[in-house]
């Protein structure tokens, strides 16, 4: 109980910090997108995307996440050819999170594409995350009939397109087009940190606790930043004792 009360606590001040480094207006027009918000959530803190997912691939080629899809198959073997997009084109994923289900005969991946705060989702944004799932869809070495896939694209803002094609009469919020074992879904990080509270709602009402006060972009950054000696853990301590309880 001790634990989760830590985890709990630091979960909510967590995603005080995130948000603050999202949306005050000052922090969001400073904050990097791979080498700060990316290596924050990436080191330790994918919870934020759903608790039953573990990271497999963290800014890599789509050919890494075939290699990881073939791995928590069971299957070993190498990837002879890269796989490329409908342009042909090499792309980088920022992360893939994978969680089993169903006794674990069957598995759900997740990739996500993060965008700084300033980036104002459009076409071409939609179009990026696009071409990740029809170029994993489409290419037979993905090809498992126990496997699904979601592809997130995250940002504060959208424009008045890609909210329409994403919030369709008679579709969930947010889906922007669904396939036969995958969806692609536009999300705001809005969204995502209220999930997340929600969540925790049961824990808040017992715990009494309020988040600490605003540091600053600098202070955020320092907390959760790894230091440049430091190597970087897909998996925090705070994760594998919730895990355990």
């Amino acid at each position: 109980m001790i634990y989760t009360n830590r985890l709990v606590t630091g979960r909510f001040d967590f995603l005080t910090d995130l948000e603050g480094m999202l949306f005050d207006a000052e922090s969001k027009r400073r904050l990097l997108e791979r080498t700060q918000l990316h290596r924050i959530l990436a080191n330790g803190r994918t919870w934020v995307f759903g608790e039953e997912y573990t990271l497999a691939v963290d800014d890599r080629g789509l050919t890494a996440v075939l290699e990881a899809h073939r791995r928590l198959l069971g299957d070993d073997t190498p990837v002879a050819s890269p796989v490329t997009d409908t342009d042909d084109r090499t792309r980088i994923v920022d992360l893939m999170l994978s969680k089993a289900s169903f006794g674990a005969d069957r598995r759900h991946h997740l990739v996500v594409e993060l965008k700084r705060p300033l980036v104002r989702l459009t076409l071409k944004e939609l179009g990026q995350i696009t071409q990740y799932a029809i170029a994993i869809v489409k290419d037979e070495r993905f090809n498992s009939p126990q496997v699904t896939w979601d592809f997130w694209l995250i940002g504060d803002d959208m424009d008045s397109i890609v909210e329409e094609l994403s919030h369709k009469p008679g579709q969930p919020h947010g889906l922007y087009s669904p396939g036969q074992n995958y969806n692609i879904w536009v999300r705001r990080w809005a969204e995502i940190l209220e999930e997340n509270r929600q969540r925790l709602h049961f824990y808040r009402e017992h715990l009494d606790h309020e988040p600490p006060p605003d540091e600053g972009l600098e202070g955020t950054l320092s907390k959760y930043l790894p230091s440049p000696m430091s190597p970087v853990s897909p998996v925090s301590p705070e994760s594998r004792n919730l895990r355990a309880e």
